[in-house]
């Protein structure tokens, strides 16, 4: 929530238009709420392989710096020519969230059933496997910490 300032001040500075509506902006709150278990089910598995795999520290700096720039945060996806490419990014977890955020905000538009649908799934897609993670190897962290 506090990175709505800079969006704010930055829309604001670069003169990008917002249609600022109620029912749009209401929906940002599940999509947050979405977010959070997504992340939660992301550490949950991220903890669970540091125990056993230490270097996945230096691996995860790595991996999400590339998974930012393929996560189209900066750029629209309309901007891409090539399909191919359209369909990878599309398989990726956080544009559906960015998506979402850029239609409530920039366009001023309910997001449609499909695109809440991808953020429900893969939040708890990635909170069951997390927990699954977690839970399995439960025992084992005393022996290796």
């Amino acid at each position: 929530f506090l990175s709505l300032i800079p969006l704010i001040i930055f829309m604001t500075f670069c003169g990008i238009p917002s249609t600022w509506s109620f029912w749009p902006i209401l929906l940002f709150f599940p999509t947050v709420v979405l977010l959070f278990i997504f992340t939660y089910g992301m550490a949950l598995v991220l903890s669970a392989l540091m125990v056993f795999f230490r270097d996945m520290q230096f691996l995860w700096g790595v991996i999400s710096l590339v998974w930012m720039y393929v996560t189209p945060v900066f750029y629209s996806i309309d901007s891409i020519n090539n399909e191919a490419i359209k369909a990878i990014i599309k398989c990726n977890p956080l544009y559906h969230y960015v998506n979402v955020t850029r239609l409530i905000f920039i366009e001023g538009q309910c997001p449609n059933a499909s695109s809440m649908g991808y953020c429900i799934l893969f939040a708890f897609l990635l909170l069951i496997i997390g927990s699954l993670v977690f839970n399995k190897n439960e025992d084992k962290f005393v022996i290796y910490v």
